[in-house]
Order: C-alpha cells, then structure tokens, then sequence
C-alpha cells in the first residue's frame, strides 16, 4: 500500500484545487468530507471520481471502502488537511462527478432560487427540498451550490436534486412551456393559506435586503410544506 506523505504530491496539488469554484465548475467535480457524507455518496450510488483516506483510518473505514469502485489514495494525516475545509474530516475524503442533467424534465413541483447568497441557507433550502420530493431547484444568481459550507448543510440532500443554473428570464420561459404555476413568496402578496391550486407548482424564492438567517429557509420550509401534496 503505497502512502502519500507530501502535500506536493501531483495528485494532491490537483484535488485540491477543487477547494475553488473555478475548477470546480471546470472539472465538474467537488469535495465531500466525513464519514456519514461519503457513507451516504457511496450507498446512493453517487459517481465518485476518488477517495482519499487516512492511513490511520484504513481499517477503520475498510468495510466502506470494499464498496467503492474509484481510486482509493491513502495519506498521512498532514496531507489530507490539504483536501479539507473542517477541523474535523475524520480521516476520510471523497471527490464526486457532477451530475450532469440532461434537461428539465417537468415532473416534479420544483423551487426557484433567486440571490441566495448563504451557504447555509442555501445548504438548508436544499436538505428541505429534497425532504419534501421538490427534487428539480432553479439557481439565480445564487452561493456555488458545490460549496463546501452548503454541502455540509444540505446532510446528504444534495446527491437527491437536480439543480439548473438559469436567468430569471429563462427559468420562467421553461416552467411555462411546461405549464408550471408559479408561486412567489412576498411580503406583500397574499396569504398563501388561502391558495388552493392543483398541478404542477413552481415556488420562487428571492432574496431582498432583510435578514437572510430569518425569512428564506424558514419560507421555503414553510411554503413547500403547505404545497407538497398539490
């Protein structure tokens, strides 16, 4: 078993540059860190390019790592903190492809995302999305979704959604093609209580000037709950 001991190593240099947007978007690939997240990836099938452990943590992990079918890169403890964005990684690491979506397929009730700028808000939005079967997220103008703080909260509901970056202009043009209801949550609009829709439904969510820990995750909890069965 060979093991990596220098964070100068070519392999290691060239993960972590996933640690930025730009090559992540470049490689279509981002980092997951801890045991449940890559437990999760690895039980949900996800496609994973690599994994990168702990040498200390081998036999730990083994019974996880007999399942996988991608490189396995073992490090010296030093040299995995060069692939993390925690304190904490516990010893394990993985690198996940993409999923590439091959166009909106309009099945679902979806949600549309429009400024979300907090990673954990926008982590929040999609763990709730995909709790309540809004499997398909339209993202405007919003935080990397493949960020690790968003990553790390979405526990896992990332690997469930299919996300697709669009103008505002264009993600109304696709939702109404296929006969979409659009619902925007607002101050001042009306009370969403009093709606009663049947059909495919679109919430959108935009991100305004007030305090954002307060109204966007809590409103798409709120509205995608109240519309999850129409």
């Amino acid at each position: 078993m060979q093991v990596i001991n220098s964070q100068a190593n070519e392999i290691v240099v060239k993960y972590k540059k996933l640690k930025d947007k730009k090559y992540r978007a470049l490689s279509n690939k981002y980092l997951i860190e801890g045991l449940r997240f890559v437990t999760d990836a690895v039980n949900l099938n996800q496609n994973l390019d690599a994994i990168f452990v702990d040498i200390d943590k081998a036999d730990k992990y083994k019974d996880l790592l007999d399942k996988v079918n991608c490189k396995i890169y073992y490090l010296e403890q030093k040299v995995l903190k060069a692939l993390s964005d925690t304190v904490n990684n516990q010893g394990i690491i993985a690198v996940v492809n993409i999923k590439q979506n091959n166009g909106f397929a309009a099945k679902n009730n979806c949600l549309v995302l429009d400024n979300i700028s907090d990673p954990g808000n926008l982590g929040t939005i999609i763990r709730t999305a995909a709790a309540f079967s809004y499997f398909d997220i339209f993202l405007i103008n919003c935080v990397d979704a493949f960020n690790p703080k968003v990553l790390r909260s979405t526990m896992g509901g990332i690997f469930f959604v299919n996300l697709f970056e669009y103008s505002i202009a264009k993600a109304v043009e696709v939702l109404k093609d296929n006969n979409y209801k659009i619902f925007a949550a607002d101050m001042a609009g009306e009370d969403f209580e009093k709606i009663d829709e049947c059909g495919k439904l679109a919430i959108a969510i935009k991100m305004g000037s007030t305090v954002e820990s307060l109204n966007a995750a809590v409103s798409a909890a709120i509205l995608m709950n109240r519309f999850k069965n129409f």
